[in-house]
């Protein structure tokens, strides 16, 4: 007969959920493998009461620090799962209050922190609109001057070429109306 699976204790002693209670022909449970349970147990004790230890360590650096909470609760969690596996539940209820504690503290440190993030994202974000907004008014005003040097310059260079074709013209008619009629090969007119 199996056990019952359940799901807040995710990812801890699943290996002894999987092990049938009542010795079969297929899976015959041994000392070993109980022993090899509780010790693989023993040692996640150990390893979250050392990190539990740890993150209490740095909130007494950095008291009320989101991120710290965050992962001290998590710790205290997973200890209270590993506790009620090993069947110290008035531990593993000392734990759970402590990770409920730590998730009050957890949920006031984010709402005063939330609130000034929020104020520096509504900031950043004024900052940004007006950066883009010099951005494009600069880029208008310099395609304007373009605009207008090119036109200049376009006025410029039509003016010059007008003038040209003009003195060609003035050339031409005084060329064809001289008193012989002839023209020099470069445009003058001779008399000869």
């Amino acid at each position: 007969m199996k056990q019952p699976h359940d799901p807040s204790l995710q990812g801890y002693g699943r290996h002894l959920w999987d092990v049938e209670t009542e010795p079969t022909a297929e899976h015959p449970i041994t000392d070993a493998t109980h022993e090899l349970g509780a010790a693989r147990l023993e040692n996640d004790e150990r390893f979250w009461r050392t990190a539990i230890a740890t993150w209490q360590t740095l909130l007494q650096a950095k008291p009320r620090h989101p991120e710290t909470l965050r992962y001290l609760k998590s710790c205290q969690t997973k200890l209270a799962q590993v506790l009620v596996l090993l069947g110290r539940h008035e531990e593993a209820a000392k734990q759970n209050q402590a990770a409920l504690a730590t998730g009050r503290l957890l949920h006031s440190a984010t709402r005063k922190t939330g609130s000034g993030s929020k104020k520096a994202t509504t900031i950043l974000v004024c900052l940004a609109l007006l950066t883009a907004l010099a951005v494009v008014l600069l880029f208008n005003k310099v395609s304007r001057q373009r605009a207008q040097t090119r036109g200049a310059q376009q006025g410029d260079a039509l003016e010059s070429r007008q003038e040209v074709l003009f003195s060609e013209r003035q050339h031409v008619r005084a060329g064809t109306t001289a008193a012989d009629g002839t023209t020099s090969p470069s445009g003058h007119i001779t008399l000869d």
